[in-house]
């Protein structure tokens, strides 16, 4: 039985054609402008990727090594720790390692609701990136298993005062690696056995990105659905 059928009662939101749902104003002004510095303003052109780039990353013109995430002033700067990452995954990504670039976006979302200017609106969450990828034939470098993996991060959330919405973004990210459809992303059934844990349903999920989230959060991850089950 799919996990993620349905519940009865309301959807998440109406059906939009996945060319319009990634073309929202919002959207396109984040990744198009704010994320793009003197850095990021043409795309890579090195030999030797495995990847074509993600379009829902930031366009890279140099390596961006997992330890820019630790330079200095990075520490309190949400927008800063944001564009970072973006760029690391963007890198990881075309560097063949779509597993590590899931553990970059990993970073955006243990963000929290950021009371950071220039991290308005909820543009900023990467979940067209994290559903991409997670959707592209023939990838390329190990991946892992996403859905265990998104299974552990929302189960095993340390304690703090951004646990809940972290929590609820892990489930969020689970539930796109659920609807990915690759058969050989199973569930770690002995955890949820073991520790009498009860997979949520879409809407459930959508009720936790609601409480917890950013305003429209929970909407930008049923587009990302819609997009899913269009593909």
């Amino acid at each position: 039985m799919n996990p993620l059928r349905r519940h009865p009662g309301r959807r998440l939101r109406a059906r939009v054609p996945c060319r319009q749902m990634f073309s929202t104003p919002s959207t396109i002004a984040f990744y198009r402008s704010r994320t793009l510095d003197h850095h990021l303003t043409t795309p890579m052109t090195a030999t030797g990727l495995m990847n074509q780039p993600c379009p829902w990353l930031p366009e890279i013109d140099r390596p961006w090594p997992a330890r820019e995430l630790s330079g200095p002033g990075r520490a309190g700067r949400a927008a800063d720790v944001c564009r970072v990452a973006l760029c690391c995954a963007q890198w990881k990504w075309l560097a063949g390692q779509p597993g590590q670039a899931l553990l970059m976006l990993n970073r955006v979302f243990a963000l929290g609701c950021p009371r950071d200017p220039g991290l308005s609106g909820c543009a900023w969450l990467p979940y067209r990136a994290v559903g991409w990828i997670l959707r592209q034939p023939g990838l390329c470098g190990f991946i892992g298993n996403p859905r265990r993996h998104f299974q552990h991060l929302a189960t095993r959330m340390p304690p703090g005062s951004d646990a809940d919405v972290r929590i609820w973004r892990a489930w969020a990210c689970w539930a796109l690696a659920c609807q990915a459809g690759h058969p050989e992303w199973v569930a770690d059934v002995e955890q949820l056995r073991r520790e009498h844990i009860s997979e949520p349903g879409l809407d459930e999920v959508a009720a936790g990105l609601t409480r917890y989230g950013v305003r429209g959060e929970a909407d930008l991850w049923g587009q990302c659905l819609d997009a899913a089950d269009s593909a």
